[in-house]
């Protein structure tokens, strides 16, 4: 299968509410052997107040956020659907693209009304090189360099471990720069840790992963917080009843006998203890899931002798019962969970119908905006209708009737001045005061940036006041 590395340049770090600025991806074969590049840039929606700390990493100018010459938001989301459909199926990967990236991705196609889950299915699966990354620095230490942080601990941010292995990045935080560094430490793991290589790689496919953890009945996971790697010997406990990408193991380091007895609302509190005793892996994000064998000596339970590691394994795997309950109570974890008034964060609540399904299609069809801004009253599903006119909005305001157009001209002006209360966005007012923050600080080309980031916002509250 082919591989799409892919990077996003966004307005912030919330993957609901800021945006994609720049997108860039590189097709390879299997082998990583380039294929095809395809970049594109947008303009800034009218909703969205770019974070100052963004623009200054991106270098991002004003003058960028509103070039006329530049598609819109929309159409960019359009352009990259198109792109990725015609690349499939692939397995799409990025720099710590699970945790950002997928879901900023996942966002702009649920917000212009396109399939959310376009990298994950019809034979599409995700990868993540931060993961691969990870694992090489957990199982294969040699493989590369890691640079030490002001905590003297191992940094794995992408701009500064490609050069300290030697790529040459001058260009960071530009996509497609980002993009080709992602691509040559993919490479240094392939060719200096194949094993590491094959295995995660591997695991970017959620049936694999599945299936290790039926097959392998003790296993070392990994995971890293704050750059430090954590490992534990585990084995499979149970499974979400609700949500079969999510399994259960038991870390193996502790004695399960006073688990296994224990009612679904007592181990709804034990998934929730720190330290855990019950962990969860999620087999469609790529886990870092490695033999017993290649245990480190980081690992917890690596101790045991064989007999007290099997006895534990074995009072788990005979007692049914225990591992059905533990599928329930991670079911339950979540089930008080208010409902979010965002239509933003409610993207996993539900799915359209099949006549909001048609609806979406038709609008993307439709000939022009003004048959786009009678399909957004047509929508059923309350946060597409919202998508629907906010984009007719942004598109061609003109064409939508004026109780609709002040409608949502007020909830623009809310919105950016945050008038809600504590929002959960970049407001005007917090940007204003970030970018007078950063100009503390920063000196030379960075100042001169930042200066002008400064005085577009202050503009812009001028205006919107």
């Amino acid at each position: 299968m082919n591989f799409v590395f892919y990077d996003t340049e966004t307005t912030g770090t919330n993957t609901a509410f800021d945006q994609i600025l720049q997108f860039g991806a590189i097709r390879t074969d299997a082998e990583l052997n380039e294929l095809e590049r395809f970049e594109v840039r947008c303009r800034l929606l009218p909703w969205v107040v770019p974070s100052p700390g963004a623009l200054k990493i991106t270098g991002v100018s004003p003058d960028l956020l509103e070039d006329p010459s530049l598609p819109s938001h929309f159409q960019m989301m359009g352009m990259i659907e198109r792109k990725l459909k015609s690349w499939s199926p692939a397995t799409f990967v990025g720099y710590n693209s699970i945790s950002f990236d997928e879901n900023l991705l996942r966002q702009s196609f649920f917000q212009t009304l396109r399939s959310p889950f376009l990298t994950n299915t019809n034979g599409n699966c995700r990868g993540d090189v931060m993961r691969l990354v990870h694992a090489c620095y957990a199982y294969a230490p040699n493989t590369m360099a890691a640079p030490l942080n002001e905590k003297n601990n191992p940094s794995f941010k992408l701009d500064q471990l490609a050069p300290a292995n030697g790529f040459s990045h001058e260009r960071a935080h530009d996509a497609i720069a980002d993009v080709e560094a992602t691509i040559y430490l993919s490479k240094l793991a392939r060719d200096r840790a194949k094993l590491v290589w094959e295995r995660i790689h591997e695991m970017a496919q959620k049936p694999y992963a599945q299936t290790v953890l039926e097959r392998e009945v003790v296993l070392c996971q990994t995971e890293f917080y704050a750059s430090k790697e954590h490992s534990w010997l585990v084995t499979k406990c149970g499974q979400n009843t609700k949500n079969n990408v999510e399994v259960a193991t038991f870390d193996l380091s502790n004695d399960p006998t006073p688990y296994l007895t224990i009612g679904e609302e007592a181990l709804v509190d034990v998934l929730e203890r720190s330290p855990k005793v019950i962990r969860t892996v999620r087999t469609n994000a790529q886990p870092i899931l490695m033999p017993l064998s290649d245990a480190t000596p980081n690992t917890k339970g690596i101790e045991l002798s064989e007999g007290e590691l099997m006895d534990r394994v074995s009072a788990i795997k005979s007692n049914d019962g225990f591992q059905t309950r533990v599928g329930f109570a991670m079911a339950k974890r979540y089930k008080d969970r208010e409902p979010s008034p965002y239509p933003e964060l409610q993207i996993y609540d539900r799915f359209p119908d099949r006549s909001d399904e048609a609806l979406k299609t038709a609008f993307h069809d439709a000939d022009d905006w003004q048959e786009r801004a009678s399909i957004a009253g047509q929508f059923e599903d309350q946060r597409l209708a919202h998508f629907a006119y906010r984009t007719v909005y942004a598109e061609a305001p003109g064409v939508l009737r004026s109780e609709h157009r002040t409608k949502i001209e007020g909830w623009i002006a809310s919105r950016i001045q945050g008038s809600e209360g504590d929002a959960p966005w970049t407001t005007l007012p917090a940007a204003i005061d970030e970018a007078n923050k950063i100009q503390t600080f920063v000196t030379g080309d960075a100042a001169e940036h930042m200066a002008g980031v400064a005085a577009y916002l202050r503009e812009l509250q001028r205006i919107k006041n």
